[in-house]
């Protein structure tokens, strides 16, 4: 499946979902190289504690 096409389905299965697309990420971002993986949970930690600050 294209990237292009898993757009589509999460954009029609997840209301409330935020799409951001990584320069150089391919299938698994976990299993890339050390400054994507980092750069991943970085994001991760970033939008969980936006996700408390808004409760």
């Amino acid at each position: 499946m294209s990237w292009e096409y898993n757009l589509k389905f999460y954009d029609r299965r997840f209301a409330n979902k935020k799409i951001i697309l990584i320069d150089g990420g391919e299938h698994q971002l976990l299993n890339e190289t050390e400054a994507i993986k980092q750069m991943v949970y970085s994001l991760i930690v970033r939008e969980i504690k936006n996700k408390k600050r808004h409760k």
